[in-house]
C-alpha cells in the first residue's frame, strides 16, 4: 500500500514540475515579445534611389507588418508581413524572402543586421539604426509630403537626398543653395543677388 502511495506522490510532483516548466517559458517568451512589441522607422541605404523609407511593426503575438517606399522613385508602398520570433536578443522575420531579416535592441531603437546577423558596418553603418515611433498614424508618402510641405514653409523651393556617400540638398531659388554630407562636409553659396 504504502508503495502504491509512494508511485502515485511521484507521478503527481513529476506532471506539477513539468507543468511549472511550461508556464515559466512561456511568461518568458511573453516578456521578451513585449519588450520588441513596437513600431520602428527609418530611412536606410538604397543603391538606385534616395533611400529607403522603411517602417516595422512587431506585434506581441508574434507578428509583424513591414512597409517600405523608395525615394525618389515611386510613391507605391510596399507591405509585407508574416512572423518573427526572438532567439539570444535577436528578432528573425520568419517567411520574408527579400528585404533585412535579422535585428537586435540598441538601446530604444532597432538595429538592423546583415544576413549573417552581424552588425553592418562601414561609413553607412548608422542608417541601419530604426528609431521607434510614437505615433504611427503616418504612411510613407504622408511622411515624404510632410517633408515637402515644412520644406516649403522655410522657403525651400527644392531638396534632393542620395547616398553613396549619403548627401542633402536644398534649394532657395531667390536665397541659395545649401549642400551637406555625411562626412560633416557641408557647403552654402552666398545669397543670391536681387535683380
Amino acid at each position: 500500500m504504502k508503495s502504491k502511495l509512494l508511485i502515485l506522490f511521484v507521478s503527481v510532483l513529476s506532471f506539477t514540475a513539468c507543468g511549472t516548466g511550461k508556464k515559466t517559458t512561456n511568461r518568458v517568451t511573453k516578456i521578451q515579445s513585449d519588450a520588441f512589441s513596437q513600431t520602428y522607422f527609418g530611412i536606410i541605404p538604397c543603391a538606385d534611389c534616395e533611400g529607403i523609407e522603411y517602417t516595422i511593426n512587431f506585434n506581441d503575438d508574434f507578428t509583424y507588418n513591414r512597409k517600405s517606399a523608395y525615394l525618389g522613385r515611386t510613391v507605391e508602398v510596399f507591405e509585407s508581413s508574416g512572423n518573427y520570433r526572438i532567439q539570444d536578443g535577436i528578432i528573425q522575420l520568419l517567411n520574408d524572402d527579400d528585404g533585412i531579416h535579422y535585428f537586435k535592441k540598441s538601446g530604444e531603437n532597432l538595429q538592423a543586421l546583415d544576413r549573417n546577423r552581424n552588425e553592418v558596418t562601414g561609413s553607412l553603418a548608422g542608417m541601419y539604426i530604426l528609431k521607434p515611433v510614437k505615433e504611427q498614424t503616418e504612411t510613407a508618402e504622408g511622411n515624404v509630403h510632410k517633408l515637402k510641405i515644412k520644406r516649403a514653409g522655410e522657403g525651400v523651393d527644392f531638396f534632393a537626398i542620395g547616398n553613396e556617400p549619403f548627401w542633402s540638398l536644398d534649394m532657395d531659388f531667390e536665397e541659395k543653395f545649401y549642400f551637406e554630407a555625411l562626412a560633416g562636409i557641408s557647403l552654402s553659396t552666398p545669397p543670391i543677388a536681387s535683380k
